[in-house]
């Protein structure tokens, strides 16, 4: 009975782990979630700005362009692109750090990673609730540290830590 006992406590201890985990991973994607719609919005709004000043060429082509009138088309599209692209390239690094994240908690395998980005990856994830606990952390650690070990957990641990001192 007691091996039985002991049996399901261990496979209660091993649920409750594995949802702690989906818990800390559906904050983070509320995070980046966040955190994305600053960029694509800005990117959005470019691109509209540039959609109906591509509409007032046409119509002032039909009309008789003006030098005066494509010039400032040619500096307006070439200011909305720029914008929109800066903030897809944003929004291209906050897809790509949060994918390490997510890859690195759902896998338990021991593998190489630079530990700075690993506490980078994680604070900017949690950078809304941060924010809303007015809370400002300092990462010092050189950005050369490699480590052999389990980067999924080690993120998990500093996330309970920070939520920890946030609560």
């Amino acid at each position: 009975e007691l091996a039985d006992t002991l049996a399901v406590q261990r496979q209660l201890r091993e649920e409750l782990v594995e949802i702690e985990k989906m818990a800390s991973l559906g904050m983070l994607v509320a995070g980046v979630a966040h955190e994305m719609n600053t960029p694509l919005g800005a990117a959005l709004m470019s691109v509209s700005d540039m959609q109906v000043r591509l509409e007032d060429l046409k119509r002032d082509i039909k009309q008789g362009l003006k030098k005066s009138s494509l010039d400032h088309y040619l500096q307006a599209t070439s200011e909305s692109s720029a914008l929109a692209l800066s903030n897809l390239q944003r929004a291209s690094n906050l897809i790509k750090r949060f994918k390490r994240l997510a890859v690195d908690r759902t896998s338990e395998n021991c593998s190489q990673f630079n530990l700075y980005q690993c506490i980078h990856d994680l604070l900017r994830a949690m950078q809304p609730q941060l924010k809303q606990h007015n809370v400002n952390i300092e990462i010092v650690c050189s950005k050369t540290i490699y480590m052999h070990s389990f980067p999924g957990i080690l993120s998990q641990v500093l996330q309970n830590l920070i939520n920890n001192c946030m609560h």
